[in-house]
């Protein structure tokens, strides 16, 4: 029989009004639950998490109902029975595209193509207009089921994202959309094709979606016990816990406190499959180890020593701060501050900052917890991981909400830490760096770009993304921090899992990020673009193709054979001053090579390899600390910092330096190459910090510049 023959070939087929029926009441319980969701997303409790789960399984009994019923109302207009396979293979299609971890976005996208193009076959094939009503019901359906599916992800996902976009809004569209073309479709029927014939489905049809119901009913109940057994009262909060820390003349204020049991251990993050690829990075970055490399635990110690246990908390406040947050310091519970020193800047040492109380002003740390989701996130509970994931993919609002805020999208909050001042005896202002500054007379904020739009840009390790989501910030917040394995206790838990090969990772990672290797992907590069996330320009503007400085050079000639090397630095990369840092811990200086023809590199102004002392002649950058009697300070005694001598590049700012090289130092027709190179710890530091008379960290290039010495014949010209 041919697709759309005459109405007198049509297979009077027409389905028992009760199905519409049905159809139409789970369409009213659609609309009223997620109406009823909406108003309960203001705060989270055991009824929202309940009709959730009711929302979504009548939305999944929905489709199947809806998917019979387009087909059974397909053939009874006129569609011949093989039509029924292509529908088949069109929702498995769909279903697979999920399974297979294709992205949402494009599974959705590829799902709608498959839908059009086969609604575009059958319409081409029937000779009846009615045809489209059909399929359009079909395409809104399967729509529907889209957002269904994706609710939690959606969720999950930034306001400005199309996910959120696309599947939020295409869900709650269709809503109404659904029922009229239904009611489109069941009028066509009646004026297309005779209503009086029989037909009758197998009781076996009745007997099964009666099942179901009975089922879900059963499911939702046991859910609910469950869940209403499983909450613990002392995690069932009415206020929202407040720590703020307050820094002023070196002197640290907390207010209030955070209840330790309300933390969460960082890697319970990425339990149950959920943050493993952020866990991971975070796990072998500095911020991890911000209280436990041996230059922090020495310079404490003796800090503690000269000031008191009590004084540590000024340090700790950033290198510890939930030590801070939870009162550890203020209880001098020592062995807990110890505990917290384990995960550094943790998680939530992040994701639990709120924006400073006015009064206290930028250098504060105000801690906030947020009301949580209505079931137990309580650490070494793993019968509880079902409910916890069931929860998140329906909606995870109220755990992004708990997590992920606006205050740390802003460079304020990174500024909170990254600038260190201090007060000398006299009561002045000593600044020893201060990047948030540096950032402010950049104007880069007018451009749109903050601190994590570089620091914090896009995923450092792809094989780690879970789920498929795209454009995961990444969260080894990449900078200079080099030989971070070399910084760390060799003692350090060496049996933690993943910690050599995430430390490994890391250092891949800073390799390429400060060449400006750093790949993203075609296709990801394109979706940033396409939802215009600000990440992408930050990275193709800043962060690819170029290394931390760009250098030129110029070869003058000079008196007695000797030339004058002249090298431009220039910071286009680095949105703030370079270097940054305590300037009394790193070093930065020029160094400058020569080739001979036919002869091999050899450095003229450097350092020695075993001592790691500087040629007086080469330019440094960075700068170096003093006393008030004027003496170098080399032990990062902040305490008895009185004067500071800097010398920086800032944002898109040039430094030139001057380098005599003698005739025979540099001979004409000699190639030259200039270049900057970088080391996490002066030597005088490290023998100190590592109790170790031979202990020099290695040095790292960081941007070159080569060119020729001119021959006598050029010079002359």
């Amino acid at each position: 029989m041919a697709l759309g023959g005459p109405p007198s070939a049509v297979r009077r087929s027409p389905v028992p009004p009760v199905i519409l029926a049905v159809l139409l009441a789970l369409l009213v319980l659609l609309i009223a639950s997620g109406a009823a969701l909406a108003l309960l997303h203001l705060e989270p409790n055991l009824p929202f998490y309940v009709l959730s789960k009711l929302h979504v399984l009548l939305g999944i009994l929905f489709v199947p109902l809806g998917v019979w019923y387009l087909a059974a109302h397909t053939l009874r207009i006129g569609a011949p029975w093989t039509f029924l396979p292509w529908l088949v293979v069109w929702v498995v299609v769909f279903f697979c595209l999920f399974f297979i971890e294709v992205p949402f976005q494009a599974a959705t996208i590829i799902g709608i193509l498959l839908g059009g193009v086969l609604a575009a076959w059958l319409w081409w094939r029937s000779r009846r207009g009615y045809a489209w009503q059909s399929y359009a019901t079909a395409v809104g359906v399967m729509l529907a089921l889209g957002g269904v599916i994706d609710t939690g992800y959606v969720m999950a996902a930034g306001w400005t994202s199309m996910r959120t976009t696309f599947y939020h809004w295409t869900h709650l569209a269709l809503t109404p959309a659904v029922p009229l073309l239904m009611w489109a479709h069941a009028r066509a029927r009646r004026r297309r094709t005779p209503s009086s014939a029989a037909y009758r489905l197998p009781r076996v049809w009745y007997a099964t979606v009666a099942g179901l119901l009975v089922v879900q009913a059963g499911w939702v109940a046991y859910q609910t016990r469950s869940l209403a057994r499983a909450v613990p009262q002392d995690l069932s909060y009415r206020t929202m816990p407040q720590a703020s820390v307050h820094i002023a003349k070196e002197q640290v204020t907390l207010v209030g406190s955070l209840d330790p049991e309300l933390f969460q251990a960082s890697r319970s993050c990425a339990q149950a499959e959920c943050h493993v690829g952020p866990y991971r990075q975070w796990h072998g970055s500095a911020h991890r180890f911000a209280s436990q490399t041996v230059a922090y635990l020495r310079a404490s110690e003796a800090f503690v020593a000269r000031r008191g246990r009590d004084a540590e908390m000024f340090c700790a406040t950033c290198h510890n701060p939930l030590a801070v947050a939870s009162g550890a310091y203020a209880r001098q519970d020592w062995s807990a501050v110890k505990a917290y020193a384990r995960d550094g800047v943790s998680c939530e040492g992040c994701h639990f900052r709120a924006p400073p109380l006015p009064q206290y002003g930028r250098f504060s740390a105000n801690f906030r917890i947020e009301r949580d989701t209505p079931f137990p996130w309580v650490p070494d509970r793993a019968d509880l991981d079902d409910l916890r994931r069931g929860y998140l993919n329906q909606d995870a609002y109220f755990h992004r909400r708990k997590y992920f805020h606006e205050y740390m999208h802003s460079s304020e909050m990174c500024g909170a830490c990254h600038g260190e001042h201090h007060v000398d005896v006299a009561g002045n202002d000593v600044v020893m760096f201060d990047e948030l500054l540096g950032w402010q007379r950049s104007e880069l904020e007018k451009r749109g770009v903050t601190c994590q739009k570089c620091h914090n840009n896009l995923d450092a390790y792809p094989h780690l993304e879970e789920k498929s989501m795209h454009a995961r910030p990444d969260h080894v917040f990449p900078g200079i921090a080099l030989d971070l394995p070399e910084a760390i206790p060799n003692d350090f838990s060496p049996d933690e899992p993943f910690l050599a090969e995430d430390l490994r990772e890391t250092a891949d990672f800073l390799r390429l990020f400060l060449d400006g290797d750093h790949k993203v992907s075609d296709w990801e590069r394109n979706y940033l673009h396409l939802i215009r996330d600000t990440r992408i320009n930050a990275f193709e503007d800043y962060v690819e193709h170029r290394k931390v400085l760009d250098m030129s050079a110029t070869i003058k000639p000079a008196g007695d054979g000797a030339v004058v090397l002249t090298v431009t630095s220039t910071n286009h990369k680095v949105g703030h001053d370079f270097p940054s840092g305590p300037p009394d811990l790193s070093q930065y200086w020029l160094e400058v090579l020569v080739q001979v023809p036919q002869g091999e590199w050899h450095t003229v102004i450097g350092c020695d390899p075993i001592t790691g002392a500087i040629d007086p002649r080469a330019p440094r950058l960075g700068g170096s600390v003093f006393d008030t009697d004027g003496n170098e300070l080399s032990e990062h005694a902040i305490d008895r910092v009185a004067r500071v001598e800097l010398s920086t590049i800032g944002f898109e700012r040039a430094l030139v330096h001057e380098i005599v090289l003698r005739s025979e130092e540099a001979p004409a027709g000699a190639k030259v190459r200039a270049q900057w190179r970088y080391r996490r710890y002066k030597p005088a530091f490290s023998r100190w910090a590592w109790r170790d008379e031979m202990k020099v960290f290695p040095s790292h290039r960081l941007a070159t510049v080569e060119l020729q010495v001119p021959g006598p014949l050029v010079a002359a010209q």
